[in-house]
């Protein structure tokens, strides 16, 4: 294929009377304007000098010592390259929950001399769904959950119809439930023979139900009780013991 970035040579076989050797020389031209763009048996194409689908004609002149001459020419299409993605990149890539911030970074070239434009497409190869549009997204427990895999898929388009994509993935990390505030409930002066209660508030950013394990010890580290409430008997505790849930 012939792209902007080609070296083109053009070979013309003439013959003349008398075995004299016919002298062949070369012009290159652009069809769409005349220009010349040189002249010898090879060219050296560039994005200033041509644009895909451009026609570039060698025209071949054999001449004699006469002074008779004949001409052909061949054409050639110049064809668009694709433009090329150099790098995809999620940020951060790692500790990233159901609730973090994404910047998707990519860079790319054409080597045709164009400016590729670059689409962003963030999706979750775990569920299948498209999660939104942008070099930026905004995760949320509502579609997102841990270990989902995170795509952003970048497309780069160049001036003529060409395009080529790349991707770059990370997987949710698991966020720790956050215990707000534990409260025990004494429901006043408490006596030997009494029920306590502990509470506790919660919260997991994942938007996961929580499940609470309770363990009721005393001063000394013993274990008194593994359940949110704790009946007392003088055979767990004495007056002026401590409590803790």
């Amino acid at each position: 294929e012939v792209t902007t970035g080609s070296v083109l040579t053009c070979v013309a076989e003439a013959v003349a009377g008398l075995g004299v050797e016919p002298t062949v020389t070369y012009q290159w031209v652009l069809d769409s304007t005349g220009e010349e763009l040189g002249t010898g048996d090879t060219l050296d194409l560039s994005p200033d000098m041509v644009r895909p689908f451009d026609a570039v004609s060698c025209v071949a002149t054999a001449s004699d010592e006469d002074g008779d001459s004949d001409t052909e020419s061949d054409t050639v299409t110049i064809e668009n390259t694709l433009p090329e993605i150099l790098e995809v990149e999620i940020s951060p890539s790692e500790g990233v929950s159901s609730t973090s911030s994404l910047l998707c970074a990519a860079t790319a070239l054409d080597a045709d001399g164009d400016t590729p434009v670059l689409s962003y497409v963030w999706t979750n190869e775990t569920t299948g769904d498209e999660l939104g549009l942008g070099e930026t997204i905004e995760l949320d427990p509502d579609s997102a959950e841990p270990d989902d895999a995170i795509v952003c898929t970048v497309t780069a388009a160049d001036g003529d119809g060409g395009e080529s994509s790349a991707s770059d993935t990370v997987v949710l990390e698991n966020t720790a439930p956050i215990i707000i505030e534990v409260v025990v409930d004494l429901g006043g002066e408490v006596s030997t023979s009494d029920t306590v209660s502990c509470g506790v508030d919660v919260l997991d950013l994942d938007g996961d139900a929580v499940s609470v394990d309770y363990v009721w010890t005393n001063a000394l580290g013993d274990v008194l009780g593994t359940e949110s409430t704790l009946t007392l008997s003088p055979s767990v505790v004495v007056p002026g013991d401590t409590l803790v849930c």
